[in-house]
């Protein structure tokens, strides 16, 4: 059973079943045993009693927190960067003339406002005495952070710590806060939006990723100034946006590999690549959308198709040839018997389908079938590309654009993009999408806790997100 907030339990108060199920965060059953057993669980953790009624009317009141038995398991929130404040109301009372807030009858009067930007700057020039994964109370950590303590005051001590996780990703760990993560660049001041739901930024990433292309290779800008396009795989511009490394595309269809390097469990593997995959293709998406509206780009992302021969050289299909590798694809599908594309490939196994649409189109060839004669005796493989129509004056134009605030736009951007499938993943439902997370967890699920199974679960996400998603800070280009 995953207690997510049993603190939000208030005592001395009547909840049904179902209320105290919505609170804590477990699965409500109608089922007697199996209320039966999650009752007994949560009195491990609290002590409950009921009214004494029947069933229907029965409801339950929490006397008492077990603080000894709390203290031995770890929160997992399901936000990692909006923090949740739970206050234990036992200690309300307690101590009032320590608190700058005056009390009747333990409740807050009113609440001193404390300077937003002093705040700030104070977490900023503080949050490196953090040791990282430790655990702190919260008294301990504004006495490291060198802001102000507010005791019981619920409503500052809420304001306070969202503040905090501005710059400090911290978990509920019982009466603690366990420091998971210190941002270089605080999230909301510099993107405006933990999300990054800002197109104006994904813009200036993709410009950024082009600009750094034709700077690391002369020959690119050579062919940009005498065809006015540019053309890129789109995992290639995934790890050019910062979004990955280099290992992410290394490893895209061979998760065999990745789990033996890692001991992650393949079916993690799979559901990892299947959101950020997603993920980055809509960042690209909404990147390249914004350029088009900002008139520095056209581009066509659905059916562009880059041809390579065996020497290396490389061009973009023709729409006859488009057809013909559609064509291929379709002989290779049935051949294979796949009725989801989209599914097989998510499977780890696109590369082999993509292989075998190769090697037909190699077989036309070979055979002497006309409609293939354009690609050449000599053709290798073909992919699809995400085509960008752009001067290069145009790219330039961009560039300065966005140059005078790039460290404040992107220098953060491979972090936020971290903290975007951390949201994700921390919000997972481990039984609702059947991950099999541990070994023989599917075979005996009702041995395993839920609570087990997200912690298996999620060590695995997190061990992939270091090893395939964050890099290095970017290079800044002062001229394009």
């Amino acid at each position: 059973m995953v207690l997510i907030n049993i603190e939000k339990l208030e005592l001395n108060k009547e909840y049904t079943w179902k209320e105290i199920c919505n609170l804590v965060g477990i699965k409500y059953s109608t089922d007697g045993k199996t209320r039966a057993r999650q009752l007994e669980e949560l009195k491990q953790y609290a002590e409950v009693v009921d009214n004494g009624k029947t069933r229907k009317a029965k409801k339950y009141i929490i006397k008492n927190l077990l603080e000894q038995n709390l203290s031995n398991y770890t929160t997992i929130e399901s936000n990692s960067n909006i923090l949740e404040v739970n206050i234990d109301k036992n200690n309300s009372n307690k101590n009032k003339n320590e608190h700058d807030v005056s009390l009747i009858d333990g409740k807050p009067l009113y609440y001193e406002s404390e300077d937003e930007d002093e705040l700030f700057f104070q977490i900023e020039r503080n949050k490196h005495k953090l040791v990282l994964y430790r655990s702190y109370t919260y008294k301990k950590l504004t006495e490291i952070l060198e802001i102000k303590y507010h005791g019981s005051s619920v409503c500052s001590k809420d304001s306070q710590l969202t503040s905090i996780a501005q710059q400090i990703q911290l978990l509920k760990d019982g009466n603690k806060y366990k420091v998971l993560r210190i941002y270089r660049v605080p999230l909301d001041r510099k993107l405006g939006n933990v999300d990054m739901n800002n197109r104006q930024l994904y813009g200036n990433m993709l410009i950024f990723a082009m600009v750094k292309y034709i700077v690391e290779n002369p020959n690119a800008r050579t062919f940009l100034d005498q065809h006015n396009y540019m053309y890129f795989g789109r995992p290639f511009l995934y790890e050019q946006m910062e979004l990955c490394n280099e290992k992410y595309n290394e490893f895209r269809y061979n998760y065999k590999e990745l789990h033996e390097e890692t001991k992650v469990d393949k079916d993690t593997i799979i559901d990892f690549y299947h959101y950020t995959n997603g993920k980055m293709k809509d960042i690209l998406q909404k990147a390249l959308k914004n350029l088009s509206t900002r008139h520095i780009i056209r581009y066509d992302d659905k059916n562009a198709t880059c041809i390579v021969d065996k020497d290396g050289n490389r061009r973009i299909a023709t729409h006859e040839e488009i057809g013909l590798i559609t064509q291929a694809e379709y002989e290779v599908k049935k051949e294979l018997g796949i009725k989801n594309l989209s599914v097989y490939i998510s499977q780890g196994k696109g590369k082999y389908f993509y292989d075998k649409v190769n090697q037909y189109i190699r077989k036309q060839i070979k055979d002497g079938n006309k409609k293939y004669s354009s690609f050449g005796k000599n053709f290798d493989k073909c992919y699809k590309v995400v085509l960008i129509y752009v001067t290069t004056q145009n790219l330039e134009n961009g560039y300065k654009e966005l140059i005078d605030d790039i460290e404040l736009s992107l220098i953060n951007s491979n972090d936020n993009f971290v903290d975007i499938n951390l949201e994700y993943f921390n919000n997972t439902d481990i039984e609702k999408k059947q991950i099999v997370t541990t070994k023989g967890f599917g075979k005996e699920a009702h041995e395993k806790s839920v609570f087990e199974a997200k912690y298996e679960y999620l060590q695995g996400i997190y061990l992939l997100l270091e090893k395939l998603i964050k890099c290095k800070p970017i290079s800044v280009y002062k001229e394009a």
